[in-house]
């Protein structure tokens, strides 16, 4: 056996209540318990797929409210306006899922 027992994914960093309903899940035998959770973390996968870390992780937590501090890499133009539109998205996609703003608790 080779390699680690487990990892942290970038999507806990702002959907932590999600990872966790996964990870209990799994731990209790019952993974297809977590499938609507699973097929939503899926979804935002995919829509954060243009971007790379930490673009990525960033867009998703400034969607759901969180401060992810001074971008620390010189982005393009154009990955700015990628990045603007996931984050923009996501956020719609929160509101929709009525996943409060992490601001907001």
């Amino acid at each position: 056996e080779k390699g680690a027992a487990g990892c942290l994914g970038g999507l806990a960093n702002f959907l932590p209540e999600y990872m966790l309903e996964v990870f209990h899940a799994c731990r209790e035998g019952q993974a297809g318990k977590a499938t609507t959770i699973s097929d939503r973390l899926k979804l935002i996968g995919q829509m954060l797929d243009p971007l790379r870390l930490p673009m990525n992780v960033r867009s998703g937590m400034e969607a759901r409210g969180l401060n992810p501090g001074a971008l620390k890499t010189v982005v393009s133009q154009d990955t700015f306006a990628i990045y603007e539109k996931v984050r923009s998205d996501l956020e719609k996609l929160f509101a929709e899922w009525q996943l409060p703003c992490a601001l907001a608790s």
